[in-house]
């Protein structure tokens, strides 16, 4: 028999992956929060990008560049910039490029 999801006044669905599957419409919605992994990743390449404009001063790149380098997309770029922009880690240049806040070459 298979098993089967609670559905409200007494019924019941099945869950399965055979015929009798959930439909997906019923499926739960899956929280709108940031799962802790996604904010360890976001974290950690924060890091990752602080570290190596650290190890290469003078370095800076525009969102484009550092997307390719860091393997992740623009937008994704452009959150870790702002993050590490707020905390004054980094900043950006007259030309829109990214470099570290205390390097002033």
């Amino acid at each position: 028999m298979a098993n089967r999801l609670q559905a409200g006044r007494g019924h019941s669905l099945p869950v399965g992956t055979g015929p009798e599957a959930l439909p997906v419409d019923l499926l739960p919605v899956p929280s709108p929060v940031a799962e802790p992994r996604t904010v360890d990743s976001r974290d950690a390449l924060a890091r990752r990008v602080y570290t190596e404009f650290a190890e290469m001063p003078g370095l800076k790149l525009s969102i484009e560049q550092a997307a390719r380098l860091f393997g992740v997309p623009s937008a994704v770029c452009t959150r870790v910039f702002d993050e590490l922009i707020g905390q004054r880690l980094m900043r950006r240049t007259a030309d829109g490029r990214f470099m570290l806040a205390e390097d002033r070459r």
